[in-house]
Parts: C-alpha cells; sequence; structure tokens
C-alpha cells in the first residue's frame, strides 16, 4: 500500500451479527464497508478487491 491509502481493519458489527471492514483514511475519515458473513470474508475482500474500491473512492467523476 502507498502512504496515502487508508488502513483498514474487519470488524464485527455485534456479537452473532455480520462483518464490516472499517477504513481510515490519512486524514482521519472513516468509511464503512459492510455486510460480510464472516472476518474470513471480509479479509479475503481486503486482500483481493480493495485496492479497486480505493481507486473507485478516489475517482473525481464519483
Amino acid at each position: 500500500m502507498a502512504d496515502n491509502d487508508p488502513t483498514m481493519q474487519p470488524r464485527q458489527m455485534g456479537i452473532f451479527s455480520e462483518w464490516y471492514v472499517e477504513v481510515t483514511w490519512p486524514s482521519g475519515h472513516k468509511d464503512k464497508v459492510s455486510a460480510f458473513k464472516s472476518e474470513a470474508h471480509a479479509r479475503g475482500w481486503i486482500e483481493k478487491e480493495s485496492k479497486g474500491w480505493i481507486a473507485d473512492m478516489r475517482d473525481p467523476r464519483r
């Protein structure tokens, strides 16, 4: 990841509930990417799909 990329951590919404990815940008702003069925599913998204998501979030046409 580049220095200006956000950090990402899987988090559980509550006991026995879905997971989400907490995205913290260098500015301190936080985003939430949700509804993952498990921590492994959330981590898989971080590894395989988060780069595309970051690029989309940075797209000025968005």
